[in-house]
């Protein structure tokens, strides 16, 4: 079918280290006849029918892109800045005119540490979200000006706008957003959009923390629907392959996060459940490797 046709996977990490969900659909490609390549970015690059750039960054570096012009397909070329200040519509600044929670968080991904991993220094520790005397105590003495991590699992709430210090705003590492949950009760929803190229599936499921992640879950995962609008952002953004978090409140979506390099669990290479959500995405290479 397909053995003469080579994937190349660009990383700027060595492969052993994090595992991605692109390390399951690796095995799903080589079954289908394909030979797939791992390469780091900045290494000789060989020949290929296909290019997969899975530079874990924010924002990739233009001279990475340009080493890959002359490949006759490359997904994720054109998705090359995924800051949450291109695609949030629920960004605040300082003097904005909204009642309720807000949420600060990195501009960059997973809470700004790719970036802080490779150039192997961060401005300070990440701030944490604390609860009750302590968690006041703690807020006063982070220097938010400086910050340029945050732990994504814990990104700190606030009770209004005029609550956010004054730091925050100074940050161009950081945004400040609504704090706008899915809820019902005590648990809080999050919906994951999984593409590559027109294979997808979706699934929403709860946790008990504001800060929804899929390994704290206490639900069942449901399938849901992909709505228009987030179709449209992901055309803007350019991303061929990867994922959207986001959640609808009073029937509107709200994107809380795109990520075109998706980690998962070490154990999920294995698991029979993720195994079939591996199945579904490989089979979108096709798309671009017809013979």
């Amino acid at each position: 079918m397909g053995d003469s046709k080579r994937i190349l996977v660009v990383r700027e990490q060595p492969k052993e280290g994090r595992v991605y969900l692109i390390d399951g659909l690796i095995p799903h490609w080589e079954r289908m006849g394909y030979s797939v390549v791992n390469r780091r970015s900045r290494e000789g690059l060989p020949d290929a029918d296909l290019v997969v750039l899975h530079v874990d960054q924010t924002v990739v570096a233009p001279d990475v892109a340009r080493r890959l012009e002359d490949y006759p397909v490359v997904l994720n070329g054109n998705a090359l800045d995924i800051s949450k200040s291109r695609f949030s519509e629920i960004r605040l600044g300082p003097d904005a005119d909204f009642q309720g929670p807000v949420i600060v968080k990195t501009d960059a991904n997973f809470g700004g540490y790719p970036e802080a991993a490779a150039q192997k220094a961060a401005a300070s520790s990440p701030a944490r979200l604390w609860t009750g005397a302590r968690r006041r105590l703690e807020r006063s003495r982070v220097r938010w000006e400086g910050v340029t991590r945050l732990d994504s699992r814990r990104y700190p709430v606030f009770g209004s706008v005029q609550d956010v210090p004054e730091g925050v705003w100074r940050n161009p590492h950081l945004i400040v957003e609504k704090f706008l949950p899915e809820q019902e009760g005590d648990r809080y929803f999050l919906r994951h959009w999984n593409f590559f190229g027109t294979q997808e599936f979706t699934k929403r499921f709860a946790s008990r923390s504001p800060c929804v992640k899929f390994n704290d879950r206490v639900s069942e995962v449901t399938e849901v629907g992909v709505p228009e609008k987030l179709r449209r952002i992901r055309k803007a953004l350019g991303m061929d392959f990867g994922r959207f978090d986001f959640v609808e409140v009073d029937g509107e979506a709200v994107l809380f996060d795109a990520n075109k390099t998706v980690g998962v669990p070490r154990s999920a290479l294995t698991a029979p459940e993720y195994a079939h959500w591996f199945r579904i995405l490989a089979e979108g290479v096709k798309d671009d490797l017809r013979e």
